[in-house]
């Protein structure tokens, strides 16, 4: 998802939107690293969730998975094809 994300925060042409993407994910990659289990990586979601919402952009972040979850099926289809 952060990648997704680093290529909005390239392209945007509004001062705001980079600002509101930074708040949203700066601290996940440190975040992640304390996961261990599936519950710990849900409650973090949670997390980006509660962030995005407060800027309202929960939409944006659900097509942000939306997308990765898509990208992630394919791989994997791809790779059982070989």
């Amino acid at each position: 998802m952060m990648s997704f994300a680093f290529i909005e925060i390239r392209a945007a042409d509004s001062s705001g939107f980079p600002r509101k993407l930074a708040d949203i994910f700066h601290n996940l990659p440190v975040r992640l690293l304390r996961c261990s289990t599936d519950e710990d990586y849900a409650a973090e979601y949670q997390v980006l969730l509660d962030r995005a919402r407060r800027w309202g952009m929960e939409g944006y972040l659900s097509q942000v998975r939306e997308g990765v979850e898509k990208s992630i099926r394919e791989d994997d289809r791809s790779r059982a094809d070989d």
